[in-house]
């Protein structure tokens, strides 16, 4: 019998010694053995993992292919193979909005159908984060369509309130206009503007002049009767124009508000789902943490 100082014990920490006649290694602190394969089929695992890490798939699904020969029911080995099909090195480096585990992916299936029980728990954690990103993918298109259509809403009250406006203020518009029309001219220019509309203003009270002079003060009465309907009837035209046109608005505004409730829903229902997508994978990972690769 043959024994000289080895690795450390797994379960103390201990030096081991390896015992050459029954090809096994002893730990003389707590008594544990190991065979020899036990750690031959681990430093593959490390060999594969690395390859992983550097994104040799081919070259990870052959170990990883021979480990599951080895143990069909081995958790690591089908690990590997589903990472592999995945081209991934590790399942942390999935997000529910990008790359992410299809749960009706063969691999995975297979992955559940060999497990042992501890396995089967560990995929089906991590099948459970493919049907959260199934649904989040579901919910982003829906939002999609949502926004479009709010931004279409949105601009379809933008017209109607230009509209309402250019009503309500269109004789005060054109007032402004004119004025504004007088003072941007030149000097020379808004001289000639003026004189104008004095020359116009002084015709017309020529004219009224003329119209009391000829047919009496009845012409005042009467044409402060015509004016004052004037602005009444102007001013009943634009406050019924502006009421039909707000209650056009109404049930517009009322979509637009309807949309925007449902997009609010459907973010946090998203939220919701990515929160429940994390707790999964933690629960995944805490059954089986990413092991160290050989850094060869």
């Amino acid at each position: 019998m043959d024994y000289f100082q080895s690795r450390d014990c797994e379960k103390c920490g201990g030096a081991m010694l390896i015992d050459t006649d029954k090809r096994i290694y002893l730990c003389p602190s707590c008594g544990m053995t190991y065979d020899y394969d036990y750690f031959a089929d681990e430093n593959l695992l490390r060999l594969a993992y690395g390859a992983l890490t550097r994104g040799e798939f081919s070259t990870a699904k052959e170990v990883f292919s021979d480990l599951h020969k080895k143990d069909p029911h081995d958790l690591s080995a089908l690990r590997g193979l589903l990472l592999c099909s995945m081209e991934i090195a590790s399942f942390k480096m999935m997000d529910i909005a990008g790359t992410t585990v299809d749960p009706d992916d063969p691999q995975l299936l297979y992955c559940i159908e060999k497990a042992d029980f501890r396995g089967r728990e560990y995929f089906y954690h991590i099948q459970n984060t493919g049907t959260l990103s199934k649904e989040y993918e579901k919910n982003e298109e829906e939002l999609s369509a949502l926004r479009g259509k709010y931004s279409n809403v949105e601009t379809e009250i933008t017209t109607w309130n230009q509209l309402i406006r250019e009503r309500r203020h269109r004789a005060s518009d054109a007032i402004a206009a004119f004025v504004g029309g007088i003072i941007d001219i030149n000097k020379h220019e808004r001289f000639d503007a003026i004189e104008f509309v004095l020359f116009l203003l002084a015709g017309m009270i020529a004219g009224f002049v003329w119209l009391v002079y000829k047919f009496g003060w009845i012409v005042i009465a009467i044409t402060a009767v015509l004016i004052a309907m004037g602005v009444i009837l102007y001013t009943i035209w634009k406050i019924t124009g502006v009421r039909k046109m707000k209650e056009k608005l109404a049930p517009i505004i009322k979509r637009r508000d309807d949309l925007n409730a449902k997009i609010d829903e459907l973010e946090s229902r998203n939220d919701l789902l990515r929160e429940k997508y994390m707790n999964e994978l933690k629960e995944a990972f805490a059954i089986e943490p990413d092991p160290k690769p050989d850094a060869r």
